[in-house]
């Protein structure tokens, strides 16, 4: 799904994003929950995507970037709903922890 992102110098460490982005998201709730996507920079950043809430069908995605596993305090904020905007957002997270490597 983010084929064309580079997350160079980040590792992707977890991936369970298995979303048809040619199929509504409704009939996917299924596999849409909090734990999905998290990219790691240098034992410094983390990228990390997730549905919230878990398998509601109105729920949203969350994009976060954080430093030094301060989750209360993210370097990056965004919440979306389709397939596209998440591509945008996970590309904008992204792009601002390259700037602060």
């Amino acid at each position: 799904m983010f084929e064309k992102i580079q997350f160079e110098p980040g590792q992707i460490v977890f991936d369970e994003l298995q979303i048809d982005p040619f199929r509504s998201l409704e009939s996917q709730v299924g596999r849409l929950k909090e734990d999905l996507f998290q990219v790691v920079y240098d034992h410094k950043f983390i990228v990390d995507v997730g549905w919230y809430p878990s398998f509601a069908k109105d729920g949203h995605f969350r994009v976060v970037a954080i430093q030094d596993f301060n989750w209360e305090v993210p370097v990056f904020q965004k919440t979306c709903r389709t397939v596209t905007e998440l591509r945008e957002c996970v590309e904008e997270a992204v792009k601002k922890v390259k700037e602060q490597l």
